[in-house]
């Protein structure tokens, strides 16, 4: 074990291929660029976007999109050495100033959209059906979807300038706050500590629980005025924008209308039974009387050994990846082998994990926290399926290269099923094939049903902002025991201290309504599989061009290709059933091997 905690030591990302260092003289150099071509661009295109022909308007997108791509560059830099040094004053001084220039410089070259936008429909399809503007076709009809909701130049200019002092400080302080916190007698991190409510030990997954609430609490009043803060933000933006609602404005971006996602939430909300079946299947073969919410991930009696090396983790997961698409294979070894990957937990990192895209001409970044469990496994498979489609999406430049967020779980769910098929196939013992079973409903479960009900939560304290004012810290956790109750239905005893775990969710405050799609991809990810078992060769040809295009396509065009339509309850049924059908088949497998 000190050999593998030695090499794990060393699994850090090299940031090389963006800069150096925070005092990388090529900073400066870009930033100098960045703004120097912004103000080309302002001087030679402002108040006359609505003269310009097809070839003009292509120069002119090109010209932007060079500068958005060194902002990027120079943002996500400023982002990934601050999260592994989240308290470090000179990273985040670094961070700071960062967003304030790229702020500035956003304002000078914001009036191409403004301009473009309010320009007359008749206009807008005789300029875009020049073949010269094919690769920003959809880019360019797509930004006027919020001609309704933008402001005038000036109150849009004001907004880029005073944001490095919103919402995105109150987040920042968030990420700061969470990544300093220690829990317990021995000042584990929020990723250690949650990786103890895995334990075969329910004294250590109870104390795991008190532990952690305890460390939540000594910040709860900070934290609950982040949570109030940010759901004010919201609720100014939606009004002075005029969406309708607090979710409107997230599934506008998704390309997707309000009632397809009424109608995903509905589904899910009355299979809810399916979770308390699920749970109760689990009580019996833990043999216990009562499952309390620090059991909820408590491995079977007769689980697999949970503590995976690094090793043994990236060689399940490339011969999973190389057996299903030998491109898939290519991309993931390149995150090993070129450093791409930040997997070991310390000091100052920030808990959790990610993909992050950078710009198309280099690759992404992943984080996460690596403690050698099962579920370890899991997200690393789920975050190098989001770095896979990062990378398939860069060739279609930065503007195509953005899909919603209905689609981006899409890669990273379907490379979980996956990596756990292949887990399953290669397990000999039935009952640890029933073990691993159990954790891949669990898993869907919590991914479908739980965001779903992390979801409604939302709702709720959305709502409550809007018509009531700030909420208490009792508030909160009232809303967050009642959606989570009507979701376990009396299958889970939630305790006191699990009344406040609302707060360390950063879905919640970081990206409203994010976690339905959590739901959407896992949902749309069961039906994929089961064409893919139809016939493998056809799909993964479909499945690649599928998230290829997925910045450059709306989500109801590309998936009606594999003949799913996803405005009816019956395509969100389909892959419920799926659900339901793999709790029989594991009634059937506990009482064979039990």
């Amino acid at each position: 074990m000190l050999e593998e905690k030695q090499q794990l030591e060393l699994i850090t990302w090299d940031l090389s291929d963006l800069y150096n260092d925070i005092n990388d003289p090529q900073i400066d150099a870009d930033i100098k660029k960045a703004i120097q071509y912004s103000k080309a661009l302002s001087r030679q295109y402002k108040h006359k976007v609505h003269k310009l022909n097809a070839l003009e308007i292509k120069k002119a997108i090109e010209k932007i999109e060079q500068v958005t791509t060194i902002l990027n560059k120079i943002s996500a830099f400023a982002y990934l050495t601050l999260v592994t040094n989240i308290s470090n004053y000179h990273y985040n001084k670094f961070a700071q100033k960062i967003q304030e220039i790229t702020n500035q410089i956003a304002k000078e070259i914001i009036f191409f959209e403004l301009e473009w936008i309010q320009l007359p429909d008749d206009h807008i399809k005789k300029i875009l059906d020049y073949n010269c503007l094919s690769k920003y076709r959809f880019y360019l009809y797509n930004i006027r979807k919020y001609k309704k909701h933008l402001l005038s130049y000036d109150q849009e200019q004001l907004l880029i300038e005073i944001s490095p002092v919103g919402k995105s400080s109150w987040i920042r302080l968030f990420d700061k706050i969470l990544g300093k916190q220690k829990y317990g007698a021995n000042n584990l991190t929020q990723e250690e500590i949650i990786s103890e409510l895995y334990s075969d030990n329910r004294e250590t997954r109870k104390q795991a629980a008190r532990d952690f609430t305890e460390g939540l609490k000594q910040n709860i009043d900070i934290l609950t005025h982040i949570f109030n803060t940010v759901l004010a933000d919201k609720m100014i933006d939606d009004k002075i924008r005029n969406y309708n609602s607090w979710i409107s404005a997230t599934n506008l971006q998704n390309n997707i209308d309000d009632q397809t996602i009424e109608t995903l939430v509905d589904c899910v909300t009355s299979n809810f039974n399916l979770v308390k079946e699920y749970y109760t299947i689990k009580k019996q073969l833990l043999n216990l009387n009562e499952l309390f919410d620090y059991d909820r991930y408590a491995p079977l009696p007769f689980s697999i050994n949970k503590n995976f090396s690094w090793s043994q983790v990236k060689n399940i997961i490339l011969e999973t990846f190389y057996e299903f698409s030998y491109m898939f294979g290519e991309i993931a070894q390149n995150f090993f082998n070129k450093n791409w990957i930040d997997a070991t937990i310390r000091e100052d990192k920030i808990s959790g994990a990610f993909s992050y895209p950078t710009v198309p001409e280099i690759h992404p970044y992943i984080l996460i926290n690596f403690t050698g469990t099962l579920h370890d496994i899991e997200t690393l498979a789920h975050e190098l399926g989001h770095g896979i489609h990062q990378i398939l999406l860069s060739k279609y430049g930065l503007f195509n290269s953005q899909p919603p967020l209905i689609l981006s779980e899409t890669a990273s769910t379907f490379t979980e099923l996956l990596v756990f098929n292949k887990l399953l196939s290669i397990t000999k013992d039935p009952i640890e094939k029933l073990a691993l079973y159990c954790k891949q409903i669990e898993s869907t479960i919590s991914t479908i049903f739980r965001q779903i009900a992390l979801y409604r939560f939302e709702h709720l304290i959305h709502t409550h902002r809007r018509s009531e004012g700030e909420l208490s810290i009792k508030d909160f956790s009232n809303y967050w025991i009642k959606t989570q109750e009507e979701m376990f239905q009396g299958s889970i005893t939630l305790t006191e201290n699990y009344s406040i775990w609302w707060v360390y969710i950063g879905h919640f405050i970081q990206t409203p309504g994010y976690v339905y799609s959590y739901a959407f991809g896992q949902l749309l990810v069961h039906s994929l599989y089961q064409e893919y078992l139809k016939n493998k060769t056809s799909f993964i040809e479909k499945y690649i061009e599928l998230l290829s295009k997925s910045g450059t396509q709306y989500p109801y065009n590309l998936l009606k290709k594999f003949g799913f339509d996803i405005k009816h309850k019956t395509f969100w049924q389909q892959g419920i059933n799926q659900i339901a059908n793999m709790i029989k088949e594991l009634k059937t497998l506990s009482k064979e091997v039990i």
